[in-house]
């Protein structure tokens, strides 16, 4: 008598299929408590008039009347949010969605088929709560998840300059993704490590970012909108239906505990935050010099820093958690999981990226919040703690010289 061939299986394999049928199955509850109206119903909204495809349409280039090139949007969008809104406009309305989302999916699929060297790892893109959040709200943030295999992949294959490349290319749309020129900075690669700022800086001096809008003018949209974005998403509680950032978890603990009116939230957020902002990048100088001082990895160091980005920024919306999506099947096709905090830490990365719209709760302020907005950032700092406390300490200052053995592990990808 033979076992199941499942249960001849090695322990990653086990683990793999363990993920996914728990991803498909999570998928599938919150659709089914989505059309039961239990919870948020998430995918009714993401496919309602209210929802659907409106980050693209708020990106494209179309109609340059002195109203709409005056419009705050573009303050907020970055340049490559606006040179992909451009090139999006040569199409149709309906043409321009299907160029987008193909464009999207085969990227994505590309990615993830170059860093697990299977294919079939492409199936975890279909039971990704993030990926279709992205794909469905026509976010350009999905670039994340090709992005960070990637970076990824050029790390483990010793190509800096494409990695520097990715990350300013990454950094036009999202500019919190500056924080991945670290790595080049601690492996010695000086020059590449110039290579975004290159990027980012060539992105705000293009014309082919702004059209027929003037450097001027969006320089002066990008100083005022900041604070209107600040005002509504952050402060007016706009950004905590789908949120996760440390910051919004505070927001709704303090302003609980504190009893506010709905007239005093804007202030008293106002106020927390000018708090929170510091303690953000004291948070981050710790990642950094930690992570100088201790032996790392390919995997450790870029999910530092990707829950550093997913966690800290004051609005984080869901379609971020694709870069701990692409860290996840990094992990599962790329490295040994070798014991029970392996595994943990694996699946500490699945409960982040699942929906979790069963309980609604309010702020004071009348806006909804979900258990999303309430547990992904406990969990993401959980995860970022543990992943701090792997690695031994070096004997020499990493910070102060050149990295000892220009980080060995980091480079060969070892657990």
């Amino acid at each position: 008598m033979t076992l199941s061939p499942v249960f001849t299986l090695d322990r990653n394999s086990r683990l793999r299929i363990s993920v996914f049928i728990f991803m498909l199955v999570s998928m599938a509850i919150s659709q089914l408590a989505s059309s039961r109206y239990i919870g948020y119903p998430i995918w009714e909204h993401l496919l309602s008039n209210q929802g659907i495809f409106d980050d693209f349409y708020g990106a494209r280039d179309e109609n340059p009347n002195d109203y709409y090139l005056q419009s705050p949007v573009y303050g907020t969008n970055p340049p490559g949010t606006l040179m992909l809104g451009r090139l999006y406009a040569l199409f149709p309305d309906r043409a321009a969605i299907v160029v987008a989302a193909v464009g999207w999916a085969l990227l994505s699929a590309w990615a993830v088929g170059l860093i697990a060297k299977r294919y079939s790892a492409i199936w975890f893109l279909a039971v990704s709560y993030p990926f279709w959040f992205a794909i469905l709200r026509g976010n350009d943030d999905i670039y994340l998840l090709p992005g960070i295999l990637l970076l990824a992949w050029s790390l483990e294959n010793n190509k800096p300059e494409i990695f520097g490349v990715v990350v300013g290319l990454l950094a036009l749309a999202e500019p919190y993704s500056l924080l991945f020129t670290i790595p080049l900075v601690f492996t010695g690669y000086i020059k590449q490590a110039v290579i975004p700022a290159v990027l980012v800086l060539g992105g705000w001096l293009s014309t082919s970012a702004f059209g027929a809008r003037d450097l001027g003018l969006y320089l002066r949209l990008a100083e005022d909108s900041p604070k209107t974005y600040l005002r509504n998403m952050a402060f007016g509680d706009g950004g905590m239906l789908f949120g996760n950032s440390m910051f919004g978890l505070l927001k709704w603990i303090s302003q609980n505990l504190n009893g506010l009116s709905a007239e005093e939230t804007v202030e008293f957020s106002k106020d927390l935050y000018g708090w929170y902002l510091p303690v953000a990048w004291a948070i981050i100088a710790v990642v950094i010099v930690v992570t100088a001082l201790r032996d790392t990895t390919v995997y450790s160091f870029l999910l530092r820093l990707a829950l550093l980005t997913c966690l800290l920024p004051p609005v984080v919306a869901t379609y971020k958690l694709g870069i701990l999506l692409g860290l996840l099947i990094y992990r599962l096709y790329r490295l040994e999981i070798g014991s029970k905090r392996d595994t943990f830490e694996t699946w500490l990365l699945v409960l982040i990226i699942i929906p979790k719209p069963y309980i609604i709760t309010y702020l004071p302020s009348g806006a909804l919040t979900t258990l999303e907005s309430l547990l992904n950032p406990i969990l993401m700092l959980l995860l970022l703690m543990m992943t701090m406390t792997q690695g031994q300490l070096s004997t020499t200052n990493r910070i102060a010289e050149s990295p000892v053995k220009k980080f060995r592990q980091f480079r060969s990808g070892a657990v």
